[in-house]
């Protein structure tokens, strides 16, 4: 997207950003007041999980057979779960590259199975989307961007990454196993399923940024003329929260097979 363009996006998407995060101090961490942490329990419903921590947080009733038979796929794209919030009255901005399905992503072996049924289904939903009128924007934002909108306390960013480019997955995976095998235990590291190998192709997961940590405050580095790190609850991991580098979110957002598809949702 032009740079005009993503500005005026952010400007539609939120006139109240700052220009600055909060400060840290002690333990708090900004952003995860809006939302718990959710697990997921296969390798594919990291978008199921999200949907449940923004539905708990807006005290919307369901349950993850409710989501799941909505859903009707084990293949979740972001388009699926836009109409899922909508279903629940939940207000969002959706960005991406694409409205559609890239023929060019049937070569990614994440998506190569179910592609052709795919394909037909996003294609159908964008139109439902489309006939629906809802906030469906093409283009993305820069890290910048996103990052005055985290900032926002009435707001929560879902995002499609590729899982390879998140360390704190293997980092998590190693730290489990070595658990298992101090304390002579013989049952499997929590939630191994849901973390890909590091070497693995392309690996679609859903985070939700929940805030901005700043250099210093425990943040590591950043990009795009941010520094430090977001805040954010991945489905994958148990820890309740995980900061992730500025730098290393817009490289796995940015990965071929994301659209840089994100979801911006008011809470």
């Amino acid at each position: 997207m032009p740079q005009e363009a993503a500005a005026s996006a952010t400007q539609a998407l939120s006139t109240a950003a700052t220009e600055s995060g909060p400060s840290v101090s002690g333990e708090f961490l900004p952003g995860l007041h809006k939302l718990g942490h959710q697990k997921q329990l296969s390798t594919w419903d990291c978008g199921v999980a999200c949907l449940m921590m923004v539905l708990s947080s807006l005290n919307r009733d369901h349950t993850r057979d409710t989501l799941l038979a909505a859903l009707g796929t084990n293949s979740v794209w972001t388009i699926d779960l836009a109409l899922i919030l909508h279903e629940h009255g939940i207000c969002f901005h959706f960005l991406t590259r694409s409205t559609g399905v890239s023929p060019a992503y049937k070569g990614i072996a994440f998506y190569r199975s179910q592609f052709d049924a795919d394909a037909a289904r996003v294609t159908r939903r964008f139109r439902e989307a489309r006939r629906r009128n809802l906030a469906v924007g093409v283009g993305s934002l820069e890290i910048a961007d996103i990052r005055r909108l985290v900032e926002l306390d009435a707001c929560a960013v879902l995002v499609l990454v590729d899982a390879r480019h998140l360390p704190h997955h293997f980092k998590s995976a190693a730290a489990s196993a070595a658990a298992v095998a101090g304390s002579g235990a013989t049952a499997a590291a929590p939630n191994a399923g849901a973390l890909p190998p590091a070497q693995a192709s392309y690996r679609g997961h859903y985070v939700l940024l929940l805030g901005y940590a700043d250099d210093g405050e425990g943040g590591d580095g950043g990009g795009g003329g941010v520094g430090g790190a977001f805040v954010a609850r991945d489905p994958a991991v148990p820890e309740e929260h995980v900061l992730i580098a500025a730098t290393v979110l817009d490289a796995a957002r940015r990965s071929f097979g994301t659209d840089e598809d994100m979801l911006v949702i008011d809470l």
